[in-house]
């Protein structure tokens, strides 16, 4: 029995991103990964901090509020799910 087969346990992100890999993929890390590469060609580049750090903090907010309502839906998805299954079965 795994942790979301718990009637009472909320699927955490591990959970999520099992379920939906591509899709948190694409919502979670990519946009850390292009803030990083952002900050790498700002050092390559010899630019000022300035010029980087607001694309990075950008890119790294808007994966944790994307991150954030991807597992919101995930548990809502779940929720229902649970509930249709204990409905059919009775």
């Amino acid at each position: 029995m795994t942790r979301t087969d718990s009637p009472t346990a909320d699927p955490s992100v591990v959970d999520m991103f099992r379920a939906l890999p591509v899709r948190s993929l694409v919502l979670s890390v990519i946009p850390a990964f292009i803030a990083l590469l952002q900050g790498v060609n700002v050092a390559v580049n010899g630019l000022p901090l300035q010029y980087g750090a607001p694309f990075a903090l950008m890119m790294l907010t808007c994966s944790a509020a994307a991150t954030r309502q991807n597992l919101a839906s995930f548990r809502t998805r779940t929720l229902e799910d649970r509930w249709m299954d204990q409905r059919v079965s009775r």
